[in-house]
């Protein structure tokens, strides 16, 4: 990001609109679009060839016809549309002649560039000198709303400039689709009435940034002379300063009162193009509002950045929260070493877990918005894989122990909720490095218990929970985005499943004491897989191999088991074998 550029994009970012653009000539050159000047001098051939009898014309003829029409008695007097008349005396051979420089132009960088900073909410007014349909085709490329004023009988019958919503655009020299354009030296001196009254108040109360425009036409010069220049500043985008003061007397003239006489600086932007500059901008604001969103630490909407449908824009705000929450990471193990005693370890994982809460609201609002999981799974798979990348040997609790089971059990209640369940599979596959050469899966690993936790649930709650870490973790840890309930259903679907697919895990189910959160999950989830007395008995079985030192314990797989028996008529003489 450039550092001239920095407090522009600063205050473009904040969305307030309170800028607006000025575009010239090299705006639309950038897409290969004659100016209104080398248009006239065009038009101006067949009666430079007429008056002075040549069978054919010189191979410099444009300076020629130029000098010939700035010094003519009688041309240099007339307007555009004037000169236009003596050749094209209707108005539909004139508009036909104009459309013919116009009507294959193609869209330029800038054009989108530009188009993208109206639909990001950045800009509403844009005033041209640039009578071609380039920046209407790129707003409609987005599907915006806007209107185009080029001409005061067009304003009288228009919105004032303070209703526009979405986008306006001023053609301070007129449309080529009406053939009425201006662009001779006389007609330059003045704009229409009422649109320079709303283009002197609308400068004199924003931010202007000027692009493409060499500061040669008196007319729009003057407003700029005349503008206010202490509420906002103004910025002027050039590909080489124009220092020929003869050539640039206006610009000059300008840029003498802000520093003589207000004692301040127009900022010039060296930049080679106007796609060039707006892309830095657009770019620079983009990565601005990344970071910042990035580095909130709890809830945060980012559906705006989801719908959009961007993938390398989605793509970057995935690797800008990833990066946030690698680094948290590690502040935190630091952190957490610094003492070895259980409840400072414990406060420590706390203050984390309230730091990382918006890696939870952005995997949500993927789930929710993207329909395409991919980007969902990766970065899922980021976080998990960055938390079990470690040899937990000489691991203690609770950030390198506890984050893995804290993420997993998160991710896990959010694909839930968002009917991802297949998602949850993922789980199954990573594994952490145990002791030296050794990997042990995530899932059997992360069901023993730690010590730290039960220390913590006697010395700070004064409790006795059967599962300390689950059961604090549920009451006092979880963030706003999870509900008790979401927190149980995860824990009763991996029960359930590692039981039912047989999976060679052992996982210390918690919430299965919870009578309707584990019945409900059973049936929700897995109950149309046992749809037999065969497979019934076979899921009975299996639980009781698997968890047969405390399933009958709890009332929720009573219940589940107690309802299979009634729907297969099963006795429980055929459960005992």
């Amino acid at each position: 990001m450039s550092d001239s550029l920095l407090p522009l994009i600063t205050n473009l970012a904040t969305k307030n609109r309170d800028y607006v653009i000025f575009v010239g000539a090299g705006f639309s050159k950038d897409a290969g679009v004659k100016s209104g000047w080398d248009i006239l001098i065009e038009t101006l051939i067949p009666l430079y060839v007429n008056e002075n009898n040549l069978s054919e014309l010189p191979t410099d003829h444009y300076s020629k016809v130029e000098d010939w029409y700035l010094k003519h008695n009688e041309y240099s007097k007339l307007g555009y549309s004037e000169i236009l008349e003596l050749l094209y005396k209707g108005e539909i051979e004139r508009r036909e002649y104009l459309k013919k420089f116009f009507v294959n132009a193609q869209l330029g960088e800038a054009h989108r560039q530009l188009a993208l900073m109206v639909a990001n909410r950045l800009v509403r007014f844009i005033f041209t000198t640039n009578f071609d349909d380039l920046i209407e085709k790129a707003l409609d490329e987005m599907n915006l709303d806007y209107d185009v004023i080029y001409s005061d009988d067009i304003l009288r019958s228009t919105k004032s400039w303070d209703k526009v919503q979405t986008c306006r655009i001023y053609k301070l020299h007129g449309d080529y689709k009406t053939g009425k354009v201006r662009n001779t030296v006389s007609e330059l001196q003045k704009l229409e009435l009422l649109i320079s009254d709303d283009f002197q108040y609308i400068i004199d109360r924003h931010g202007l940034i000027v692009i493409g425009y060499s500061g040669r036409d008196r007319g729009v010069m003057d407003h700029f002379l005349d503008r206010k220049p202490y509420s906002y500043p103004f910025y002027w985008q050039y590909r080489s300063h124009p220092e020929d003061r003869k050539s640039y007397e206006l610009y000059h003239e300008l840029m003498n009162k802000y520093e003589n006489k207000y004692n301040r600086r127009i900022n010039y932007v060296q930049n080679e193009s106007a796609s060039a500059f707006l892309s830095a901008i657009n770019s620079g604001i983009e990565k601005l509002d990344r970071i910042v969103i990035a580095s909130q630490d709890g809830k945060h909407d980012y559906r705006d950045y989801i719908v959009e449908k961007n993938e390398k824009k989605i793509r970057a705000l995935t690797i800008e929260l990833y990066n946030r929450f690698a680094s948290l990471y590690d502040e935190y193990i630091s952190k957490e070493d610094k003492d070895r005693f259980y409840v400072y370890k414990f406060e420590v994982f706390e203050e984390f877990v309230r730091k990382i809460e918006c890696i939870f609201y952005y995997l949500n609002d993927l789930l929710t918005y993207d329909k395409n999981i991919d980007e969902a799974k990766y970065f899922a798979d980021k976080i998990i894989k960055r938390v079990t990348d470690m040899d937990l040997r000489y691991s203690c609790e609770f950030i390198r122990v506890s984050t893995p089971y804290y993420v997993m059990m998160v991710f896990g209640a959010l694909y839930l909720r968002n009917n991802r369940s297949e998602l949850i599979a993922s789980f199954y596959e990573y594994r952490i490095k145990y002791g030296s050469g050794y990997y042990e899966n995530l899932i059997s690993l992360l069901s023993f218990e730690q010590g730290g936790w039960a220390t913590i649930d006697k010395e700070k709650y004064k409790r006795n929970y059967y599962v300390p870490r689950f059961s604090i973790i549920q009451e006092k840890l979880l963030p706003p985005i999870i509900t008790s309930q979401d927190f149980n259903l995860i824990d009763a679907y991996i029960t359930l499943d590692l039981v039912i697919h047989k999976r060679d895990y052992y996982w210390r189910g918690a919430s299965s004491m919870f009578r309707d959160d584990f019945q409900n999950t059973f049936f929700k989830y897995f109950g149309s897989e046992i749809d037999n007395r065969e497979k019934a008995i076979e899921f009975y079985k299996n639980l009781y191999k698997k968890y047969s030192t405390y399933y009958n314990t709890r009332d929720g797989i009573d219940m589940v088991l107690s309802e299979l028996k009634r729907q297969f008529s099963i006795q429980d003489e055929e459960l005992k074998s």
